[in-house]
């Protein structure tokens, strides 16, 4: 006799096809495997032989719970300015127990950056929060910060140091630009790359009357080779450019307007201008160390391949003469020439999505430091443990590509929604020595 089975939730039991009750006998068995849950479930059996159905009801049961331990810690933002704060997060395997769960902390370097002794979890909950303090540094300082519960995470932070500056930096060329009568300062030039009693000189300037910065009318000189030395992935709050400078005679209202190029002279910002110059050698600071000259400046861009300096000297007339003992430009810049800065954002993963197909998970790193990050990895998990299979690659770990100063880099992983359920997909970033130093995690729903 042979009898048809069949299983009504076969995501949580299945049975085989059919069952064979052998001759002159009354009875035989067969097995129904089970799945993991999370929550008690009912599945339904059912049998049918010589159009006569039979069903039966079978509990499946959550196995032997896990122990909660800390899954992942998390900071952000990974770096921060010493002296200002950031965010660290830890989250468990599962809900804290009945009193919360006490994760202790620690700091790698507590000069530099500073935790609480312990983060509390809710009774009930997964996850909390605690503040990261930071101390002034000399340089860029990465400090690792280790969470506890049952197992250690580790993330790490980068305490930037505050800003500083080149000091005032002299140019080791210069050459006339275009406009006026095209020579420039045509009487020696390099009298303003130092602080000293030369001074270059532009007599008669201009072909035509104009206090205009942008007149093309007037007598225009580029300065450039300052030799500047901002590292690489510096941020850039400003820029000052001195001009000790006078002219002949305060009559038409002499001055002298400044733009800056970072692109060799193709590009320039917007100008500058100083008040009417006096006829006694004055120094003049046009811009600041909070002033960006209305752009957001790179270190490569302050090279001496790329910066230039434009000085136009304007007046109601084209009888002014114009002196300049000195041109000179201090940089401001903070962070830069230390350590990566790397940062992990996770994207392709929906907010739902029915069991079965596929979806493709993308890990980026961007790096805020000062130089290249090589050696990382990103690891994908994800709870519950049977919600997703990894399909391409089946690896659970990818090597992440150099990620240079200022770039970024990501991995992807072809994932498939395996069973129902409220799922958490986690992206961890590790160091060479398998250190974490930056999670990313997103919840979603598988439905059936």
């Amino acid at each position: 006799m042979l009898g048809q089975l069949r299983a009504l939730r076969v995501d949580q039991a299945t049975v085989p096809q059919s069952v064979t009750v052998p001759a002159g006998a009354t009875s035989a068995s067969f097995t129904v495997t089970t799945t993991s849950v999370f929550e008690a479930t009912t599945a339904t059996i059912s049998a049918t032989y010589g159009g006569v159905l039979g069903t039966a009801l079978l509990t499946v049961a959550p196995g032997t719970a896990q122990p909660v331990t800390l899954q992942t810690l998390s900071i952000d933002p990974a770096s921060v300015a010493g002296g200002s704060a950031s965010t660290g997060s830890v989250t468990l395997s599962g809900a804290a127990p009945a009193g919360g769960a006490a994760v202790s902390l620690s700091s790698g370097n507590p000069a530099a950056a500073q935790v609480p002794a312990s983060v509390t979890v809710p009774a009930g909950q997964g996850s909390a929060g605690f503040t990261i303090t930071t101390s002034a540094v000399a340089a860029d300082t990465q400090v690792t910060i280790t969470g506890a519960y049952g197992q250690s995470r580790t993330a790490t932070i980068t305490v930037l140091a505050g800003p500083t500056n080149t000091g005032l930096r002299s140019p080791s060329a210069n050459a006339a630009d275009s406009g006026g009568d095209g020579n420039g300062f045509e009487s020696s030039p390099s009298g303003a790359h130092a602080d000293d009693a030369a001074s270059a000189v532009d007599n008669n300037g201009g072909t035509a009357s104009s206090t205009t910065c942008t007149s093309t009318s007037r007598d225009r000189h580029r300065f450039f080779n300052y030799g500047l030395s901002v590292p690489a992935g510096s941020t850039i709050p400003g820029i000052e450019v001195r001009l000790d400078a006078r002219a002949d005679s305060t009559s038409d209202t002499p001055r002298m307007c400044v733009q800056l190029s970072w692109n060799g002279g193709a590009s320039w910002t917007a100008a500058k201008s100083t008040p009417t110059l006096s006829t006694s050698m004055a120094a003049y600071v046009l811009g600041s160390a909070t002033d960006t000259w209305g752009r957001t400046w790179t270190a490569a861009e302050l090279s001496d391949a790329d910066f230039r300096v434009r000085v136009i000297n304007t007046a109601n007339s084209t009888s002014r003469g114009f002196f300049l003992d000195w041109v000179a430009v201090r940089v401001t810049h903070q962070g830069g020439g230390g350590a990566p800065a790397l940062d992990i954002t996770l994207g392709g993963v929906p907010a739902t999505i029915p069991r079965g197909p596929f979806f493709t998970a993308t890990a980026s790193v961007a790096n805020a430091g000062g130089s290249s990050a090589s050696g990382y990895t990103v690891l994908v998990s994800f709870t519950p443990s049977n919600a997703l299979k990894l399909e391409n690659p089946k690896n659970s770990t990818q090597s992440l590509p150099t990620v240079a100063a200022g770039g970024s880099q990501s991995v992807s992983w072809l994932i498939r929604a395996e069973n129902a359920a409220s799922a958490t997909l986690t992206m961890t970033l590790r160091n060479s020595s398998g250190q974490t130093v930056d999670t990313v995690s997103q919840t979603f729903t598988i439905t059936n």
